[in-house]
């Protein structure tokens, strides 16, 4: 039995079409980003609003909230050096969540993130050397995505 062995040949569309295949699914040993789904929110939204404890959100316009003073209920999530933040506006209404991550660095530097149930960013902000401002942009994006992450995995 004589097997004869051929060269292989691949085309330009086969080649391109298997490396963006790698590209969409992955390779071996990266982590995939979490998705916040509607569920998860859902449940996230629960065990906030069963805290006791409320938290006050000092400087809501910065944010588009059009009230001087909110409270909010809250969950945190991470670790000394970065603290997340899941805050739900009382009483709860469309866009009254308020994603937030804390770092002890020098400066000190907090970012905050408005959105709603459909977990689009509404606004955002960022305080860093004491400032805290309107934040926007493919950084405020990347962040934004990074918090949703986060959640979803916890």
């Amino acid at each position: 039995m004589d097997i004869h062995s051929r060269p292989i040949r691949l085309d330009r569309r086969t080649l391109v079409g298997s490396g963006l295949a790698c590209c969409l699914v992955g390779f071996p040993g990266m982590a995939a980003a979490a998705e916040l789904t509607p569920d998860k929110l859902k449940r996230l939204i629960k065990r906030t609003l069963a805290e006791t404890d409320t938290t006050p959100l000092s400087r809501p316009n910065v944010l588009g909230f059009t009230e001087n003073k909110l409270v909010t209920r809250s969950i945190e999530g991470g670790n000394e050096s970065a603290k997340h933040g899941f805050m739900v506006v009382i009483p709860h209404h469309a866009d009254g969540i308020v994603l937030f991550e804390g770092r002890d660095e020098k400066p000190f530097f907090f970012a905050m993130h408005r959105t709603g149930e459909h977990l689009d960013r509404v606004a955002s902000a960022l305080n860093r050397n004491g400032q805290l401002a309107n934040w926007s942009g493919p950084e405020a994006e990347r962040h934004f995505a990074a918090q949703k992450s986060f959640w979803a995995e916890q």
